[in-house]
């Protein structure tokens, strides 16, 4: 019998699957930074406000341009002006009495802009360390901001770390508190020695001007908003007063888009664009609803 051909048959070659993975994996995580939600923009500085576990207050400003962290420590004893209307209160119960009225750390960054009248974007809660936040459960940083700020803080050395201690800097003065005790109060101005540490350069480089408009018939409101726009690095110009209306706030520019988003994120106001603003001018405009909340 003639031997049987035998039939080679070319196996199909098996595609690897890990090429396809790794495409997924780098179009997840693109859409991930670019469109996952976000505290800090990575560029300019942040400030932390952070509560401590002895009911201390720590102010933790991190700058990636200078590559430094620098902690402002508050004894929790300092009598503050409460934000949402709240009266006077010790700083280190503001915290708990966020959380309480369901309003967060979010009552701690307004009471301390109103009170300190330095510029705030975050919350969280801490041992006095930045990495402590990043990792704790209570903070309005996203996974996001979590993530840029660990590898921004990693690359800072021992010498690009600082701790000051608000007593020692001449802007805490000694009282006695309406319950009786000893306690602080913060003076009128902050001290410059403070001040450059939450001053933002962006902000500073793109010189806006900056005309307040209050429609909210609270007059305190012009001097409060007013210290939290210098400090950060910007130029009032004007103080409007109008008839009252009842809304929140809006940050209204033509072109200062690095000011506008800054001041928007801060007060938690919207954006608006109006084309007849000259260049620079930055309408800052807030309502009853904004003082019911500051």
């Amino acid at each position: 019998m003639p031997a049987r051909r035998r039939n080679h048959v070319k196996k199909k070659e098996r595609r690897r699957p890990w090429p396809y993975v790794v495409t997924l994996f780098f179009t997840m995580a693109l859409a991930f930074y670019f469109f996952y939600p976000s505290v800090w923009s990575g560029n300019g500085k942040l400030t932390i406000a952070a509560s401590g576990k002895e009911k201390e207050v720590y102010l933790v400003t991190f700058d990636p341009s200078a590559e430094t962290v620098t902690t402002v420590i508050f004894p929790g004893n300092t009598s503050v002006n409460a934000a949402n209307n709240f009266g006077t209160w010790q700083l280190g119960s503001i915290w708990e009495l966020g959380f309480s009225e369901g309003l967060e750390g979010e009552l701690l960054v307004n009471t301390l802009m109103k009170t300190f009248g330095l510029p705030i974007e975050a919350w969280g809660e801490s041992n006095g360390s930045l990495i402590s936040i990043i990792v704790t459960r209570k903070t309005n940083l996203t996974i996001k901001d979590r993530a840029k700020l660990l590898f921004a803080y990693l690359r800072i050395g021992e010498s690009g770390k600082r701790t000051i201690n608000a007593t020692e800097t001449g802007f805490l003065k000694n009282v006695t508190l309406p319950g009786g005790g000893s306690g602080y109060e913060p003076k009128d101005e902050v001290p410059k020695s403070l001040l450059r540490f939450f001053s933002d350069i962006q902000v500073s480089q793109e010189r806006a001007r900056v005309r307040i408009v209050n429609k909210s018939g609270n007059g305190l409101l012009n001097d409060q908003v007013g210290k939290v726009i210098e400090v950060l690095g910007t130029k009032i110009v004007s103080v409007d007063r109008e008839s009252s209306e009842k809304f929140d706030c809006q940050v209204v520019t033509n072109s200062a888009k690095i000011t506008q988003a800054k001041l928007a994120q801060l007060f938690s106001c919207k954006k608006e664009r109006a084309k007849d603003l000259a260049e620079g001018e930055i309408d800052f405009v807030f309502g009853e609803d904004f003082s019911k909340r500051f």
